[in-house]
């Protein structure tokens, strides 16, 4: 085994560790396992697999040269995914049938379809003060409906590997029994919003999916459905339209800064939600975007909710999978040093986890 020293300033130890594991298999733990893993940046859960994935697989069809921070992320959820669809198995019985929509049904069609799954009214986000309460309700309307959101800002909370937003937004596990999104939590709460509206149009599409900016303002072409689907669940169109009669003498500008506050969303969603409705061109589309990024104002990025580092940990974490996890823990079907590792948390942090989730149910 050859080991680059740059990439890899631990390569001696490595081999030998290695070399060890080898010769006394049976004296491999955990710790080892996590410790390794940490070494060559190479998830967790892989060292469990009896056969090497390709890296299409592990990935899925999300990106050709993902960073560690976000292939680790991925493997991550994935454990807590897998974890979730087993113990919703057994307590359910039978899968869930999330697929939905296809292409062949209009936006407004299919957006009606996800409202009545979800039990959503088209003016759901009227007595939401801000998007992060909008959010909030979005998310409790998933977990509602066995739908795990999970937040995170670091690579498994560690504080020196943040996630980048630039990479992508958010991603989506399809499965039968607990469906996953995952939110990067260092975006600003405009975008989670908009991220989380976007993510549940996938997944009620039955599609694996990750996602970055250039998805929602720039790969029109390619992703249009996508984007009228979710801006019909923020701002349904008969609405947009007796809003936009309402404001006819207001200017553009003004305009959209209103019916962004109106649907409690950023001036970009409102703006591609005009563009999608043909009440402005292109062009007014391309100006105004470009005013609002002159003036700092692109997704209200005044008023973001970054740093969420993972210090705030009963944000990360999707509160039925606390609940079930304590709830196995205490019916000992999983150990609490299992229940630990699947949280990446010390004794104290869990149940302050427990506590909390345990009082938003």
């Amino acid at each position: 085994m050859k080991l680059k020293a740059k990439k890899y300033p631990d390569s001696k130890w490595i081999i030998e560790e290695l070399d060890q594991w080898l010769k006394e298999s049976h004296n491999i733990n955990i710790g080892k396992i996590r410790n390794m893993s940490k070494k060559l940046n190479i998830p967790f859960g892989l060292f469990f697999l009896n056969e090497p994935l390709a890296q299409d697989e592990v990935i899925a069809e999300f990106r050709s040269d993902p960073s560690p921070e976000l292939e680790e992320t991925i493997s991550y959820m994935r454990e807590i995914q897998a974890w979730m669809s087993d113990n919703n198995e057994q307590q359910y019985g039978a899968n869930f049938n999330y697929k939905l929509i296809d292409r062949k049904l209009s936006s407004e069609q299919a957006a009606e379809k996800i409202r009545e799954f979800l039990d959503l009214l088209p003016d759901w986000s009227k007595n939401c003060q801000d998007a992060d309460e909008a959010f909030k309700l979005v998310r409790k309307i998933c977990e509602d409906n066995n739908i795990l959101v999970q937040l995170g800002s670091t690579t498994e909370g560690q504080n020196v590997r943040a996630l980048d937003v630039d990479e992508f937004k958010a991603f989506i596990l399809t499965d039968k029994y607990a469906p996953l999104i995952f939110i990067n939590n260092n975006d600003t709460k405009y975008e989670k919003l908009f991220s989380l509206i976007y993510a549940i149009v996938h997944l009620f599409l039955g599609e694996n999916s990750l996602f970055d900016e250039n998805e929602f303002f720039i790969n029109q072409d390619t992703d249009f459905f996508y984007s009228e689907v979710a801006t019909e669940l923020i701002a349904p169109k008969t609405t947009v339209y007796e809003k936009w009669i309402e404001l006819e003498k207001v200017d553009l500008t003004e305009k959209v800064k209103k019916l962004a506050k109106i649907f409690t969303c950023s001036n970009s969603i409102i703006l591609l939600r005009l563009k999608n409705l043909n009440l402005i061109d292109q062009d007014d589309y391309l100006k105004q975007l470009n005013i609002f990024k002159q003036e700092g104002m692109k997704s209200q990025k005044e008023s973001t909710s970054q740093a969420h580092l993972d210090t705030d940990k009963d944000l990360k974490f999707d509160s039925n999978f606390i609940r079930a996890l304590n709830q196995s823990v205490i019916e000992r079907t999983t150990s609490l040093t299992d229940a630990l590792d699947l949280t990446r948390t010390d004794l104290n942090t869990f149940y302050k986890l427990v506590k909390t989730k345990a009082s938003s149910s």
